[in-house]
């Protein structure tokens, strides 16, 4: 209990400050809407998917090596990913 406490919901601030930083505060509420609502739908196709990949094979070995190379491919995206506000957001700050 004491260690999920820790994790959970790690990402939400993390999420909320590249949305505005990326997008301003104008859209902030639908694009933090859309952002989590893309999790839940990765949460269940990553528990489905795990599940059907159990059933195909009798392990978790392919689910596992799937889950690592998504975290990879998703952390060398963000790594390389664009953080300057778009020309218009500036514009809309000066």
């Amino acid at each position: 209990g004491a260690v999920l406490g820790t994790l959970w919901l790690g990402v939400v601030p993390l999420v909320s400050g590249l949305i505005i930083q990326l997008f301003g505060l104008r859209f902030m509420a639908t694009l933090s809407g859309i952002a989590f609502m893309s999790h839940q739908v990765g949460s269940f196709l990553g528990a489905w998917g795990g599940g059907y990949i159990f059933n195909m094979f009798g392990n978790y070995n392919l689910a596992w090596q799937l889950a690592v190379a998504i975290g990879l491919a998703a952390g060398l995206f963000q790594m390389t990913m664009n953080t300057q506000p778009s020309e218009r957001i500036r514009l809309q700050s000066a």
